[in-house]
Protein backbone atom coordinates (compact mmCIF):
# COMPACT_ATOMS: atom_id res chain seq x y z
CA UNK A 1 0.00 0.00 0.00
CA UNK A 2 2.53 2.05 0.37
CA UNK A 3 3.96 2.52 -3.26
CA UNK A 4 0.47 3.81 -4.43
CA UNK A 5 -0.25 6.23 -1.37
CA UNK A 6 3.85 7.67 -2.63
CA UNK A 7 2.50 7.65 -5.75
CA UNK A 8 -0.47 9.71 -5.18
CA UNK A 9 1.05 11.99 -3.24
CA UNK A 10 3.38 13.04 -5.98
CA UNK A 11 0.45 13.64 -8.19
CA UNK A 12 -0.82 15.89 -5.50
CA UNK A 13 2.70 17.39 -5.07
CA UNK A 14 2.43 18.25 -8.88
CA UNK A 15 -0.53 19.84 -8.50
CA UNK A 16 -0.28 21.70 -5.78
CA UNK A 17 3.19 22.89 -7.66
CA UNK A 18 1.67 23.82 -10.85
CA UNK A 19 -1.01 25.89 -9.19
CA UNK A 20 1.10 27.87 -7.37
CA UNK A 21 4.05 28.54 -9.71
CA UNK A 22 6.12 26.21 -7.21
CA UNK A 23 9.98 26.84 -9.34
CA UNK A 24 11.70 23.48 -9.09
CA UNK A 25 15.30 22.96 -10.77
CA UNK A 26 15.33 22.17 -14.62
CA UNK A 27 15.11 18.79 -16.08
CA UNK A 28 15.23 17.50 -19.47
CA UNK A 29 11.91 16.26 -21.36
CA UNK A 30 10.90 12.37 -18.96
CA UNK A 31 13.44 13.47 -16.08
CA UNK A 32 11.22 16.54 -14.80
CA UNK A 33 8.24 13.91 -14.64
CA UNK A 34 10.26 12.51 -12.25
CA UNK A 35 10.24 14.29 -9.35
CA UNK A 36 10.35 13.17 -5.59
CA UNK A 37 8.17 14.27 -3.04
CA UNK A 38 11.06 15.39 -0.85
CA UNK A 39 12.06 17.70 -3.56
CA UNK A 40 8.99 19.41 -4.12
CA UNK A 41 7.46 19.73 -0.11
CA UNK A 42 11.35 21.73 -0.30
CA UNK A 43 10.25 24.08 -2.81
CA UNK A 44 7.00 24.28 -2.08
CA UNK A 45 8.07 25.35 1.25
CA UNK A 46 10.28 27.76 -0.39
CA UNK A 47 7.82 29.58 -2.23
CA UNK A 48 5.70 29.53 0.91
CA UNK A 49 8.38 31.74 2.60
CA UNK A 50 8.85 34.24 -0.25
CA UNK A 51 5.28 35.36 -0.90
CA UNK A 52 2.95 33.51 1.72
CA UNK A 53 1.63 35.84 4.45
CA UNK A 54 1.10 34.02 8.42
CA UNK A 55 -1.64 32.40 7.67
CA UNK A 56 -0.41 30.04 4.88
CA UNK A 57 3.24 29.88 6.79
CA UNK A 58 1.16 28.34 10.00
CA UNK A 59 0.44 25.44 7.52
CA UNK A 60 4.30 24.69 7.62
CA UNK A 61 4.66 22.12 10.24
CA UNK A 62 1.82 19.93 8.50
CA UNK A 63 4.41 20.19 5.02
CA UNK A 64 7.03 19.29 7.41
CA UNK A 65 4.94 16.55 8.86
CA UNK A 66 4.01 15.30 5.29
CA UNK A 67 8.15 15.50 4.70
CA UNK A 68 8.53 13.36 7.38
CA UNK A 69 6.31 10.81 6.74
CA UNK A 70 7.67 10.67 2.71
CA UNK A 71 10.36 8.22 4.47
CA UNK A 72 7.83 5.56 5.11
CA UNK A 73 6.84 5.90 1.61
CA UNK A 74 10.14 5.70 0.49
CA UNK A 75 10.83 2.39 2.49
CA UNK A 76 7.48 0.74 1.48
CA UNK A 77 8.63 1.65 -2.29
CA UNK A 78 11.68 -0.32 -2.13
CA UNK A 79 12.33 -4.22 -1.23
CA UNK A 80 14.41 -4.03 2.87
CA UNK A 81 13.60 -6.08 5.94
CA UNK A 82 11.12 -2.85 7.25
CA UNK A 83 7.67 -4.12 8.16
CA UNK A 84 4.93 -1.34 8.54
CA UNK A 85 2.25 -1.60 10.86
CA UNK A 86 -1.76 -0.46 9.23
CA UNK A 87 -1.15 2.44 11.74
CA UNK A 88 1.99 3.98 10.15
CA UNK A 89 -0.32 4.02 6.71
CA UNK A 90 -3.07 5.65 8.33
CA UNK A 91 -0.56 8.27 9.75
CA UNK A 92 1.01 8.64 6.64
CA UNK A 93 -2.05 9.30 4.61
CA UNK A 94 -3.56 11.18 6.84
CA UNK A 95 -0.77 13.45 6.69
CA UNK A 96 -1.37 13.92 2.99
CA UNK A 97 -5.42 14.48 3.37
CA UNK A 98 -4.28 17.20 5.80
CA UNK A 99 -1.90 18.90 3.63
CA UNK A 100 -4.73 18.31 0.87
CA UNK A 101 -6.73 20.32 3.29
CA UNK A 102 -4.93 23.29 3.22
CA UNK A 103 -4.76 23.55 -1.01
CA UNK A 104 -7.72 22.26 -2.20
CA UNK A 105 -11.02 23.86 -0.79
CA UNK A 106 -13.32 22.00 1.71
CA UNK A 107 -16.44 24.24 0.44
CA UNK A 108 -18.95 21.60 -0.86
CA UNK A 109 -20.17 23.00 -4.27
CA UNK A 110 -16.97 24.59 -5.17
CA UNK A 111 -16.77 25.02 -8.47
CA UNK A 112 -12.33 25.84 -8.64
CA UNK A 113 -11.73 24.19 -5.50
CA UNK A 114 -8.19 23.98 -5.87
CA UNK A 115 -6.40 27.20 -4.25
CA UNK A 116 -4.17 29.06 -7.20
CA UNK A 117 -2.55 31.93 -8.41
CA UNK A 118 -4.99 31.67 -11.20
CA UNK A 119 -7.35 33.31 -8.78
CA UNK A 120 -5.30 35.78 -7.29
CA UNK A 121 -7.26 38.74 -5.61
CA UNK A 122 -4.85 42.01 -6.96
CA UNK A 123 -6.94 44.23 -4.25
CA UNK A 124 -7.18 41.67 -0.89
CA UNK A 125 -3.02 40.30 -2.03
CA UNK A 126 -4.46 36.68 -1.58
CA UNK A 127 -4.96 33.26 -3.26
CA UNK A 128 -7.90 31.69 -2.74
CA UNK A 129 -10.29 28.91 -4.11
CA UNK A 130 -13.16 29.64 -6.95
CA UNK A 131 -15.98 30.29 -4.08
CA UNK A 132 -13.59 32.25 -1.87
CA UNK A 133 -13.60 30.48 1.06
CA UNK A 134 -10.10 29.03 0.91
CA UNK A 135 -7.65 31.91 0.97
CA UNK A 136 -4.30 33.32 1.90
CA UNK A 137 -2.29 36.06 2.06
CA UNK A 138 0.07 36.09 -0.88
CA UNK A 139 2.75 38.50 -2.42
CA UNK A 140 2.92 37.80 -6.27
Amino acid sequence: MGNPIRKYLESVLKDIAINLDVKVSFRLNDQNEKRMPDELLSELKSRIGKSGGQDIKAKVPIIDRVGYSTILGNLLSHDNPFNPKIGDLRAFWADIIELEKIFYCQEVGCKRPKVTLRNYDNVAKKIRCGCDTTKYEWKP
